[in-house]
């Protein structure tokens, strides 16, 4: 634990509420599809108030799981409801707090920590529970296991008065295509660790478009990739999705793209990733990119 590496993610901006909570489970699974590309095991501490009943969604708190297993992380929820000030017709708390914090903890092997005002709590466990992690390890006869709902059952059993081991309750065999998606995705949302200097790309100001968007140029340049290559374009800002092109590389020819589109005035990345079937993995790189407001047009005097 000397060198713990800490990575933030938000879910979502108060006061926005979502419409669903789809959204909330597709986050935690791509934060997983991030640490997946770390090593050795990890504890995600969730600061959440989610409300939403254990039962529900059970797909989505299955994938979430099968993921946090595959990154070796253990979810340690902090149920922060108590923090945050009444509200009118706010639902009733929970007796012990959150059943679907509750499941996520259970389900990737982590602890649940209700109701409490010390924000250190759940960290803390999370720390000692690691500094007594253990790696067990077993052969699996291969029997197409690869779907979200057809899993294994883990029972671990310590012989021990008082002992007893946290760990995930269900395994899922992944399919080679299932990792590659996992990869294309974590490299999305952490290009820096798939940095490929080959790929490059520019953004370009064209003349401004009304007083609210800018029209931009985007250019993207990637190497030669083998059959069947794939390249994803995203702009985003502020971790949000704004622009996404997705296009076929040609085998053995450099890819060359532009587009021109209207951006609104602010600070986006552009990220470009290449799945090129050569290579064990994906590449990735990412631009900044600062769209300023268009400029204002200056009258001559006595004109208007």
């Amino acid at each position: 634990m000397q060198e713990d590496v800490t990575i933030w993610a938000r879910l979502f901006d108060p006061p926005y509420r979502p419409l669903t909570e789809k959204g909330y489970f597709r986050d935690l699974s791509q934060l997983m599809n991030v640490l997946i590309g770390y090593d050795g095991a990890k504890a995600v501490v969730l600061f959440s108030s989610f409300l939403g009943r254990s039962d529900d969604d059970d797909l989505w708190f299955l994938d979430v799981a099968h993921r946090a297993a595959e990154s070796r992380s253990a979810i340690y929820p902090v149920y922060a409801r108590g923090l945050e000030p009444p509200q009118r017709g706010r639902k009733t708390e929970p007796a012990g707090g959150s059943r679907a914090l509750a499941r996520l903890a259970n389900e990737s092997g982590g602890r649940f920590t209700r109701l409490t005002n010390d924000l250190s709590l759940g960290y803390a466990r999370a720390r000692r529970d690691l500094d007594c992690r253990y790696t067990l390890g077993f052969y699996l006869e291969e029997n197409g296991r690869t779907s979200v709902e057809d899993t294994r059952n883990i029972t671990v059993r310590v012989r021990g008065r008082g002992l007893a081991a946290r760990h995930p309750e269900r395994l899922r065999e992944w399919s080679v295509e299932d990792l590659r998606d996992a990869a294309l995705l974590a490299a999305e949302s952490d290009p820096e660790r798939y940095l490929d200097s080959r790929l490059t790309a520019g953004v370009e100001l064209l003349k401004p478009r009304g007083k609210r968007n800018r029209k931009v140029r985007l250019a993207v340049q990637t190497p030669p990739a083998g059959a069947d290559g794939t390249v994803t374009i995203v702009v985003t800002r502020n971790g949000r999705t704004v622009k996404r092109y997705e296009h076929d590389v040609p085998a053995g020819k450099p890819f060359r793209w532009s587009r021109t589109t209207n951006l609104a005035p602010g600070n986006y990345e552009l990220i470009v990733v290449l799945d090129d079937p050569n290579r064990a993995g994906p590449s990735a790189m990412a631009t900044a990119v600062d769209v300023p407001p268009a400029p204002k047009v200056e009258l001559p005097p006595g004109t208007g």
